[in-house]
């Protein structure tokens, strides 16, 4: 599920995953994983760290647990328009990409899927 919502000219964005009845625990583990990778990025979410701290610690989990990052979907930031700048990918490389500056609002949408071979 993926809300938005605008109250005096600002939005904000949320989105979860909820299984309906019983899942195989694969798919449990699947979810898990994805929730996990998005509770590291948020500890990176630092002022003076980098966009790619953020991103590398979505992957680096992700891939760690035996699972690919969906690259062609990112989180954005959020504010005055529902998505704007920064995109933020969930891959990315340590110490790379814009500083993180205190007052940016971020929405953090990491994707995961079954490894999928390159």
């Amino acid at each position: 599920m993926d809300f938005g919502v605008e109250l005096n000219g600002y939005f904000g964005d949320a989105a979860l995953t909820v299984p309906v009845g019983k899942i195989s625990p694969a798919r449990e583990k699947l979810l898990r994983v994805t929730r996990e990778s998005l509770e590291r990025a948020i500890e990176k979410v630092r002022p003076g760290n980098r966009l790619g701290d953020v991103s590398a610690a979505v992957q680096e989990w992700v891939e760690k647990n035996g699972y690919s990052v969906v690259r062609e979907f990112v989180g954005h930031g959020i504010g005055t328009r529902m998505h704007e700048d920064p995109q933020i990918p969930n891959y990315g490389t340590p110490g790379q990409g814009p500083r993180l500056q205190e007052g940016m609002v971020l929405a953090i949408e990491p994707w995961s899927t079954p490894a999928v071979p390159r």
